[in-house]
């Protein structure tokens, strides 16, 4: 099963990241104040409390209008999101989750973001995944709802922990990157099953 959930996980990338980075230039500019948080000085990945509290925030937001218990944060998760994080960095800034095997395997679920143009605040991305809820049908993890799974692991009822990352490309860029613990997105189970 996990086979399977790393094969649609990365044919759907493909289709939701197309979305995900129209969604990020688009945003408007109202977040400016917010948006200065992030600092050269953390283009590595590094999070300020502020941020941190953002991406719970913000996550469990939208866990709480589907009855999903809120998440906590994870050291261990972010300190995963950042090696990864600075691994794409390092590779070109190509966006790609984590392989199925080998020295980078996943170990967790996860969720990227990409945007350029402005420096993105933790809620920028979360409410790109959260904007996929429309795509979503409310029933079990299939193909047919598989432009909405960075939603549904985002609400993910049996996730108790996320852990995430900023980093900055060359090219001025930034992927936000958090993982997931337990994974969520297992095919024909419903996200908000308790």
């Amino acid at each position: 099963m996990n086979s399977v959930f790393f094969k649609l996980t990365i044919l759907v990338t493909a289709l939701v990241l197309n979305y995900s980075v129209s969604f990020s230039q688009e945003e408007d500019n109202d977040n400016t104040a917010e948006e200065s948080q992030i600092s050269e000085s953390n283009s590595s990945g590094d999070l300020s409390t502020v941020q941190i509290d953002e991406f719970l925030q913000s996550h469990n937001t939208l866990r709480e209008e589907v009855g999903s218990p809120p998440l906590t944060w994870s050291n261990d998760l972010a300190a995963y999101a950042k090696a990864w994080g600075e691994n794409l960095v390092q590779n070109g800034c190509k966006l790609e989750h984590r392989p199925g095997s080998g020295e980078w395997e996943q170990k967790y679920g996860e969720n990227l973001w990409m945007g350029n143009g402005f420096t993105p605040t933790p809620r920028t991305a979360v409410e790109g995944w959260g904007s996929e809820k429309k795509d979503y049908d409310g029933g079990v993890i299939s193909n047919n709802n598989s432009a909405a799974w960075h939603y549904t692991q985002v609400i993910w009822s049996k996730t108790t922990q996320v852990g995430c990352a900023i980093v900055k490309c060359s090219d001025g860029s930034y992927i936000i990157v958090c993982n997931y613990d337990p994974a969520g997105n297992f095919s024909g189970v419903n996200p908000t099953q308790k």
